[in-house]
């Protein structure tokens, strides 16, 4: 579908949406990192545990540095492990974990980069009608 389209800019769209979505990580994190477990509802704990687990997985994709990455990698680490002594055979708990734990290399030596790096390297081809074939496609 895209062969042969010229890659032309960057869309200016992109690093402000890259800042809005960190901003949203980063708030989501702060939020979730409040609530304390209920002693006895075993239920909510698993709840809790499990999405504070995928929001610190979430932050994963937007720290900045390797010292950051490794503290939200163990944050996210503990939070399913966690879920897991509430619901300890919960099927997706633990693919999440193996998946982690697989990926542990790559999300902390740089091959993981920043969203923000990532999205500097896409690029958008002109809008139809600038350049190009008329009628082509």
């Amino acid at each position: 579908l895209t062969k042969g389209v010229k890659v032309e800019e960057v869309n200016p769209l992109i690093p402000q949406l890259v800042e809005k979505a960190k901003e949203h990580y980063r708030s989501a994190k702060k939020c979730v990192d409040e609530i304390k477990e209920k002693p006895g509802d075993v239920d909510f704990n698993f709840h809790l545990y499990y999405a504070k687990g995928n929001i610190y997985f979430r932050n994963l994709a937007v720290v900045v540095g390797p010292d950051e990455a490794l503290e939200i990698f163990n944050q996210t680490a503990l939070a399913w492990e966690e879920a897991l002594k509430y619901r300890y055979k919960d099927i997706a708990t633990e693919q999440n974990l193996e998946f982690l734990y697989r990926e542990k290399q790559n999300m902390l030596s740089g091959a993981n980069m920043l969203i923000s790096e990532k999205l500097k390297n896409i690029s958008i081809a002109k809008p139809p009608g600038q350049g190009g074939q008329k009628g082509k496609y």
